[in-house]
């Protein structure tokens, strides 16, 4: 039977300036556009999120981050740079969100419609969580969790580690017997791709990929990607 439909699922984007391999990668310019902006375009593209909030942190660093967000009219909550599981806590509730769809600010290729897939799967299914993560099957940079704000604020009661507060998931993984987790996975292992950008051969490799789609850069769904990075490579 399904369950009721949701409204009020947003993508809780977590972004920081301080990456060690490629500092202030998510406000590096590709095409004319940030990559948040380029993250956040796919986001509004997807039929089922209610909207989109930025998660960064408090710290002096993260100061560009909030005045993008201000000077772009996104919605952005700051908080504690390491506990990151706490920081989309408190942007879940100071903006009223009962559900959340993690999603990391690395992701400016990220598929709309896997957004749309995996809330489409958390809102008819009973489960405390729907990952395409635990079974890594879809390439990097099209992660997506979906998970209530309840549930992450129990998650945060009972974490025991660092490592846990930091990635936020993990304590639903490590103690899977105590949540009910829905995966999904792509037809084809494609967990050993790299679409999310870590370095900056992952930023260039972007910049070739979108300049040989051209815009509007958000249609173009993980297909395309696929096939023209598969052209750029040769």
């Amino acid at each position: 039977m399904k369950t009721k439909r949701l409204n009020s699922i947003y993508a809780i984007v977590q972004a920081r300036m301080s990456s060690v391999r490629l500092p202030c990668k998510v406000l590096r310019k590709v095409c004319g556009q940030t990559l948040l902006e380029h993250l956040i375009n796919r986001l509004n593209s997807s039929n089922l999120l209610a909207g989109v909030v930025i998660a960064t942190s408090i710290d002096n660093t993260d100061d560009a981050i909030f005045e993008f967000s201000l000077t772009n009219g996104f919605a952005c909550f700051r908080g504690d740079l390491f506990d990151v599981a706490t920081r989309l806590l408190g942007a879940a509730k100071q903006f009223g969100i009962d559900h959340i769809l993690r999603v990391s600010g690395d992701s400016p290729m990220l598929d709309p419609a896997i957004v749309d897939r995996a809330i489409g799967l958390y809102q008819d299914n009973e489960v405390d969580l729907v990952t395409n993560v635990q079974q890594r099957t879809f390439p990097k940079g099209q992660s997506v969790e979906v998970f209530s704000t309840k549930i992450l604020e129990l998650a945060i009661e009972n974490s025991r580690s660092i490592h846990e507060m930091e990635h936020v998931t993990p304590v639903f993984y490590n103690n899977s017997t105590s949540y009910r987790i829905l995966n999904f996975v792509h037809p084809d292992n494609l967990g050993e791709l790299q679409l999310s950008v870590d370095t900056q051969e992952d930023l260039d490799r972007f910049g070739r990929i979108m300049d040989y789609l051209g815009p509007p850069f958000f249609k173009h769904d993980l297909g395309h990607i696929l096939a023209a990075q598969e052209l750029i490579d040769k």
